[in-house]
């Protein structure tokens, strides 16, 4: 019973179901999620890796929040956050993955394994293709894995 009690205590709570994130004019990004049901979620804990230049991993504990404003960001800056959920014994769940990063001028392109769908905000038309066909080029070679 006491192995069984031990297991139970050290199983990952359920992660979140849906992630997002929205860039903001003034540089900062709001990520934004869905809590699964699971009783044991007690919060989340958000992390963020620059992706074009060396810096240190940051890490922010929230309690049973659904959104976060990350003010320590850029509008050049290329940015991957994972958002986990946390039982009391501080075990986190699988995160789910949202990638920010410039597509030129002011907009902001943002990925998520959180759905199968890319989605970005462009300032003009010439700015938004080159995201458009990368989503054509990353969905035919996902086509293309999936049919090996």
């Amino acid at each position: 019973m006491r192995a069984v009690a031990l297991v139970l205590a050290l199983a990952a709570p359920a992660p979140v179901t849906t992630i997002g994130a929205t860039p903001n004019p003034n540089g900062s990004v709001t990520l934004f999620w869905t809590l699964p049901t699971d009783p044991d979620v007690v919060g989340v804990t958000v992390f963020r890796d620059r992706l074009d230049v060396a810096e240190a991993t940051f890490q922010v504990d929230l309690g049973l929040d659904t959104a976060f404003t990350d003010f320590g960001t850029v509008l050049s800056g290329t940015y991957r956050y994972s958002v986990h959920t946390r039982n009391a014994a501080g075990i986190l769940s699988v995160g789910k993955i949202v990638e920010v990063f410039p597509s030129g001028g002011t907009s902001t392109f943002v990925t998520s394994s959180g759905s199968t769908w890319a989605c970005w905000a462009a300032a003009s038309v010439e700015s938004a293709l080159w995201p458009l066909a990368l989503s054509i080029v990353l969905l035919a070679c996902s086509f293309r894995k999936a049919h090996r």
